[in-house]
């Protein structure tokens, strides 16, 4: 009985971890991509983002950023994502480069 419990525990202890990986890390993952693929623009915007949201010392977030790291050098040389956690990164990164360019190019009259 108590395996029970304490696999149960285990299961919603990694379930909130996971969903909370959706949203509260994600910009720590797009920091770490683009930081690895060298874009400094981007990567110290990413970083501005996390400084603002408190999460530069969180250990959960520095570890997306190191997941995240080296997903754009595996990409450049076989242009495929290893695997689906590879193929949301660059997923990410692509939406947040997006929302960047688009809010600057809107605020543009040239």
């Amino acid at each position: 009985m108590k395996i029970k419990i304490y696999l149960y525990i285990f299961i919603l202890t990694f379930a909130s971890v996971t969903i909370a990986d959706d949203d509260k890390y994600k910009i720590c993952f797009v920091h770490g991509y683009y930081d690895g693929a060298h874009n400094n623009f981007l990567a110290c915007l990413a970083l501005h983002i996390r400084v603002k949201q408190n999460l530069v010392d969180d250990p959960l977030c520095f570890a997306a950023y190191k997941t995240a790291y080296d997903v754009p050098t595996h990409f450049s040389r076989t242009g495929k994502a290893k695997n689906k956690s590879d193929y949301k990164i660059l997923k990410d990164a692509g939406e947040f480069s997006d929302k960047v360019y688009e809010s600057i190019s809107s605020k543009i009259n040239f």
